[in-house]
């Protein structure tokens, strides 16, 4: 097995479900960030199952990425500043989402009116790397794409806004 499901619920203070989230996951190796089939690593046992219950009834699905040559310009440009690093000096995943709101806040619309959002991450950002970010619109749903210099894909998300 090569990727692990994480499903959780998010409530507030008062028990109500606020959110709610399905992630996969892999295993990287340590110096290359290639990922690593668990059963081919020696003394690796297998992780327990915590929780058959899937928040969204099914795995997250693959989202499809674009070209730049559809997307234009983008609207906004970030970088792996040091501040954005998590322990393994990288952007940590949670700034992406941070990125994407700042995204489709500049290209005119109301990050507040997000009413679902889905990100697959593809690639990790180190300090210094440039990332710019597009965004497409198609009725209700936006999609944000982070793509570096050299046009290798970072992220893709699907938003929904509310009417």
């Amino acid at each position: 097995k090569l990727y692990w499901g994480r499903e959780y619920e998010i409530y507030d203070d008062e028990g109500i479900r606020i959110g709610y989230c399905s992630s996969a996951w892999i295993m990287a190796d340590m110096n290359s960030h290639k990922p690593v089939i668990p059963s081919k690593v020696e003394g690796l046992t297998d992780f327990p199952v915590q929780n058959s219950k899937l928040v969204f009834g099914s795995r997250c699905g693959k989202l499809k990425t674009t070209s730049l040559e559809e997307l234009g310009h983008p609207v906004l440009s970030k970088y792996g500043d040091y501040s954005e690093l998590d322990w393994n000096n990288h952007v940590n995943n949670t700034r992406y989402i941070a990125w994407v709101c700042d995204a489709v806040n500049k290209a005119g619309y109301d990050p507040s009116t997000i009413t679902d959002f889905e990100i697959n991450y593809i690639s990790e950002v180190k300090l210094g790397e440039k990332v710019d970010l597009y965004v497409k619109k198609n009725d209700n749903i936006i999609n944000v794409y982070g793509f570096r210099d050299d046009g290798s894909g970072v992220f893709v998300t699907e938003l929904a806004l509310c009417n």
